[in-house]
């Protein structure tokens, strides 16, 4: 007798994260806010360790595994819109900021791990973008406008919403957005 082991889930999980948004000839792009990862419209992004481990400093070699790692931190993360909208304003990514960070909902599937900050996937794509503005100056207003219209290229709903602070922004994304689990 064979023994099949069930899917831990049957659909996509979602969570939240967010975003910097990096200029391209075709437009805006969605681009991981730590490494120099890219999320290209229309395509799923497909999770790989790219942490450095103390070892390869010196030249040594080290094992690979598949992401996300279960001793490892690597794999697509989607966390609580809580945590993901705190990384708006995180010290950590302050001093990167472009001109804009944009706030969604994201489908996490193929192998995921629940970790402390939320989890980690082997596979990903957006489901929802929420474009945040300062309803204070009318060019970042036009911005906005501009990043969202060139955001439409992933095929997901996109919404700019004025906001000046995290809790703004927060309501702003509970009021358009589906269930989400976490």
């Amino acid at each position: 007798m064979t023994v099949v082991a069930a899917p831990d889930f049957a659909a996509p999980l979602e969570a939240w994260r967010t975003w910097k948004i990096v200029p391209s000839a075709r437009g805006p792009l969605l681009s991981s806010l730590f490494f120099d990862l890219v999320w290209p419209p229309q395509v799923a992004v497909h999770a790989r360790c790219l942490r450095r481990s103390w070892f390869e400093r010196f030249g040594l070699l080290r094992q690979t595994h598949a992401a996300p790692g279960r001793r490892c931190e690597c794999g697509v993360y989607g966390a609580s819109l809580e945590q993901a909208a705190a990384y708006l304003w995180h010290p950590r990514v302050a001093p990167r900021r472009t001109s804009l960070h944009v706030l969604g909902r994201v489908l996490l599937w193929g192998d995921v791990v629940e970790c402390e900050r939320g989890y980690r996937a082997a596979s990903a794509y957006p489901a929802e973008l929420v474009v945040p503005v300062s309803a204070v100056g009318k060019g970042r207003v036009e911005e906005g406008e501009e990043v969202a219209e060139g955001l439409s290229r992933y095929g997901v709903p996109v919404r700019l919403v004025a906001c000046r602070t995290r809790e703004e922004i927060i309501r702003a994304a509970r009021r358009g957005a589906g269930p989400v689990a976490a």
